[in-house]
């Protein structure tokens, strides 16, 4: 199971398959195409099962949901609208400085607000 930093969930699950382990990751899986290609790639080398998580999917709100949109009961949907702001302003954005490019052993978090 991988429940690591986001920029994390590629490396991790790439080494858990090549140590033989079949593995659970919660989303994002990946942050690009590319990073898809290749878990792509290392589960099919090794024959691993990669299972992403959306927890969310099980919780009775989200049930209900759906429900009512596979009965028809709320008509023909057309477009969705979905904010989840955790606690946190919506206009407010946080720069964290993140450098992707950065190897995560040398980066130098911030302190705490």
């Amino acid at each position: 199971m991988i429940g690591a930093p986001d920029h994390q969930h590629v490396p991790l699950t790439i080494a858990a398959c090549e140590a033989g382990k079949d593995v659970y990751v919660e989303k994002p899986l990946t942050h690009s195409m590319a990073e898809g290609r290749v878990i792509l790639d290392a589960h099919k080398r090794t024959n691993r099962i990669v299972q992403v998580g959306m927890q969310q999917r099980s919780m009775p709100h989200i049930q209900k949901g759906y429900e009512m949109v596979k009965s028809g009961k709320i008509g023909k949907v057309y477009k969705v609208h979905l904010t989840w702001n955790r606690n946190q302003p919506r206009w407010e954005r946080t720069n964290y400085k993140i450098v992707p490019a950065q190897p995560f052993d040398d980066y130098k978090f911030p302190p705490p607000t």
